[in-house]
């Protein structure tokens, strides 16, 4: 692990400076776009999940007043119940609905499960709440909602149990994903390559201070690195320090050419006299 993390520190090392900022950008933009669509994605599965729930509640409402709790014991007679069939229909489109007592005894089941071919396991709530909860059963994404049923004083006498497919939901849901997906690589791909260019046309300038400097030798010391004035920046306070130690040196290099000339002519008269004597 230690050796791939040091031929990547040194990969990138190699880099420029323009694809570091340009793959910066890109990992910037990955995870805030990665950290939104996270926070998106859960957000819409919620509620997904909080509006079948109330798909959920209104089919346990509709059953309500065909379950008599006035005896000793619960007992629910469908005889014109409006939404029979689908609690007769099968896989996907049905509504699979079970009762049980106060004891969890179960005392009622739909006509639906008679075909089901592996068996819907759920635990009866502790508290006497709504409780609902997601599971795969019959290879499907299932939503189950326990409906609590009270007697005429309040009191906690039964538990509707209530069952759809989210099927279709979750198609939806993948392919929500699924874009959500290509959105974020697209927008990682376009900052990449939109960081790189900006970061090369940002640092254009250092390429020519770069040239300037590169043409600049002991001859012709009165050159400068051009200066772009309508852009006030970093680059240009380099630029005008660096012209700032051109003129120092020009002006050393001017200085002692004056000295060697007059230490020249200093000790050509001398030379001359000798000569003439």
């Amino acid at each position: 692990m230690s050796k791939i993390v040091s031929s990547l520190t040194s990969f990138f090392d190699r880099l420029s400076i323009s694809k570091k900022l340009a793959f910066w950008y890109g990992l910037s933009l990955f995870v805030m776009l990665s950290l939104f669509g996270y926070f998106l994605y859960e957000t819409f599965h919620q509620s997904i999940h909080h509006n079948y729930d109330r798909h959920l509640r209104f089919e346990a409402e509709q059953l309500l007043p065909h379950i008599d709790t006035t005896g000793d014991s619960l007992s629910i007679d469908l005889t014109g119940y409006s939404r029979n069939a689908a609690l007769k229909s099968g896989v996907e489109y049905g509504t699979y609905v079970r009762l049980y007592n106060q004891e969890d005894s179960l005392i009622y089941k739909s006509p639906n499960f008679v075909d089901v071919k592996q068996p819907l396991n759920t635990g009866i709530p502790d508290r006497p709440e709504e409780y609902s909860f997601s599971s795969q059963w019959q290879d499907l994404p299932a939503r189950t909602l326990f409906y609590p049923i009270m007697d005429d004083s309040g009191q906690l006498c039964g538990w509707l149990e209530v069952t759809g497919f989210e099927w279709t939901l979750h198609e939806e849901l993948s392919r929500f994903r699924q874009y959500l997906f290509v959105l974020i690589a697209i927008s990682v791909a376009f900052s990449i390559l939109g960081g790189y260019w900006l970061s090369r046309r940002a640092l254009t300038p250092v390429a020519s201070i770069n040239e300037a400097a590169k043409s600049i030798t002991a001859t012709d010391l009165d050159n400068r690195i051009p200066v772009n004035y309508q852009v006030k920046d970093e680059l240009t306070d380099l630029a005008e320090t660096f012209n700032m130690m051109l003129n120092r040196l020009q002006k050393g290099f001017e200085r002692e050419k004056r000295f060697t000339s007059d230490a020249a002519h200093e000790l050509m008269t001398p030379l001359s006299s000798m000569r003439s004597d």
